[in-house]
């Protein structure tokens, strides 16, 4: 009997330790209500990927993950286009992932024009911390 349970024991440890969910939160082009053409950004930008990692949830932000990707992608990438959010749980550990196409607002605003960056922002709702 002895046996049995601890058999069944390390089967149930071993279960948990390889269990996880994964679960996508939001796809985004860029983060706008409207159909987006990207492809002008996209061609300047790099994939990068973030992670915003806690346990039992305290302390966890889709921000960090968001700025996480954008640290990885180097420090000239400031706007995050045509990604993904997902929610990753394993056991006591639970972590958003952003992957998504890091891009230089600077390059973008020397390829459209200031007033076209302007209204391709404003068209999309892009919300710019420093202004």
């Amino acid at each position: 009997m002895k046996n049995v349970k601890m058999k069944f024991a390390i089967i149930m440890l071993v279960i948990l330790t390889f269990t996880s969910c994964s679960q996508t939160i939001l796809n985004f082009s860029v983060l706008s209500p409207y159909v987006s053409n990207v492809e002008i950004a996209k061609s300047k930008g790099i994939l990068t990927e973030g992670k915003s990692m806690s346990v039992f949830i305290q302390g966890l932000s889709i921000d960090e993950a968001m700025y996480d990707a954008l640290k990885n992608a180097g420090g000239s990438y400031d706007m995050l286009i045509d990604g993904v959010v997902r929610f990753e749980q394993y056991p006591f550990i639970m972590m958003y992932v952003v992957k998504a196409t890091a891009i230089n607002s600077k390059d973008l605003k020397a390829t459209l024009g200031e007033k076209g960056f302007e209204t391709w922002c404003s068209n999309h709702r892009i919300f710019i911390p420093n202004k």
